[in-house]
């Protein structure tokens, strides 16, 4: 069992660790913010990134975690306050009893539903598979930038190439287009 004082100065060394992490920005924030250095224009950034308008990239970076930072005439990492509270150990343990307690209730009254989800049928939810003879062809066309997003999005969490999906939506469309029309 750890002292009170332990337990202080851990949290003193996190609380150093906290402040001397510097957070690297990734994806299109970073985008925004080195075009920023770079010295682009917010209306050209907004344009080529496809915001609406300087608002609208406001808004992204705001809900990113980001200010505008006049000086640097960048994006800044908003400050982070972090609140701390010392409690006694014996009151830790005793929630930590109670509320283990809580959650193996919550299991027991829930057994029945639980088992049947991590039992339930996967097939339901896979993605056919079709393996197709012939050369490979090259179509281009033409989609909303919307549906774009939803397809990459769609085959990254099902681990899945673009062009399967996409052949898997066209053979899985002519099989109904042909039942709807005998």
């Amino acid at each position: 069992m750890k002292s009170e004082t332990n337990i202080a100065d851990e949290e003193a060394v996190n609380i150093e660790a906290i402040k001397n992490h510097r957070h690297s920005p990734t994806g299109k924030a970073d985008n925004i913010i080195r075009m920023f250095e770079k010295g682009m224009d917010g209306r050209e950034i907004a344009k080529i990134l496809r915001f609406k308008d300087m608002k609208e990239l406001g808004s992204f970076m705001r809900n990113a975690g980001y200010k505008w930072n006049d000086d640097l005439e960048n994006y800044t990492l908003k400050p982070q306050v972090v609140h701390l509270k010392t409690v006694p150990m014996e009151t830790t343990e005793q929630a930590s009893e109670s509320g283990l307690n809580d959650v193996l209730k919550l299991l027991t009254n829930n057994k029945d539903k639980l088992n049947e989800l991590l039992t339930e049928d996967d097939t339901v939810q896979m993605v056919p598979r079709y393996m197709l003879s012939g050369v490979l062809i090259a179509k281009t066309i033409s989609i909303a930038d919307s549906l774009n997003d939803l397809a990459k999005d769609y085959c990254q969490e099902r681990n899945m190439t673009q062009r399967s999906m996409f052949e898997v939506a066209i053979i899985d469309f002519l099989k109904s287009m042909a039942t709807e029309t005998k």
